[in-house]
């Protein structure tokens, strides 16, 4: 009987894992025998115990199965050759028509809606947080284009500017910083402080917009 078993492949039953230490091909069927973390031995006979999960992709004990990839725009994710990238944006009509099933482009590379590539290393594999250093702190101009509309100050587009703040404003989302109007400079803003939605407080430099 064929099958896609082979030594040292793991598979799963009852939340215990196992590893596949031999393969018995019969003329109608194929015993697999594995052994446990605990030491424990057994077999299961192939096609006929539909609770042994194959799991061809494992690596070890304390590997965990990868979640379904549904990308978004705006998230940022990691390549299977462990590149960060990001942000991610809707495919162009270009690249749609090029590529059927393109929906998606990161980093200048067509993507499906489940992170999958024809090369196989630019493969997305997880959702990562926004990189801080794909930000920069806001100007005076652009932080008061998102604090309360009675917040006034007269001070130059400098990082290093104090800034007098309550609640910081971004559209809808809105971060608390404290109650007591504590100063800050807009860097110790975009270093210690986050929005609602995961990003920071700052803007996106130009090479990754």
């Amino acid at each position: 009987m064929k099958t896609d078993w082979k030594i040292g492949d793991w598979c799963e039953f009852d939340g215990t894992r196992a590893l596949v230490y031999m393969i018995i091909h019969n003329k109608e069927s194929t015993i697999i025998r594995y052994v446990t973390s605990g030491g424990t031995t057994d077999y299961f006979i192939l096609g006929l115990h539909a609770r042994y999960k194959h799991l061809p992709d494992c690596t070890g004990w304390d590997w965990v199965e990868p979640k379904p990839i549904k990308l978004e725009v705006g998230k940022w994710y990691r390549r299977k050759d462990g590149q960060i990238v990001g942000p991610c944006r809707s495919s162009s009509d270009r690249s749609k028509e090029h590529h059927p099933g393109a929906e998606f482009a990161l980093n200048c590379y067509w993507y499906r809606a489940d992170g999958t590539n024809k090369d196989e290393p630019l493969q997305v594999i997880e959702e990562v947080p926004v990189p801080k250093g794909a930000y920069r702190p806001f100007t005076m101009q652009e932080f008061l284009e998102h604090v309360d509309k009675n917040f006034k100050d007269e001070r130059n587009d400098d990082p290093n500017d104090i800034v007098q703040v309550d609640i910081l404003y971004l559209g809808s989302k809105v971060v608390e910083f404290d109650n007591s109007a504590t100063e800050y400079t807009l860097a110790a803003v975009l270093e210690q402080f986050t929005f609602e939605d995961g990003s920071y407080c700052g803007v996106l430099k130009d090479e990754f917009k």
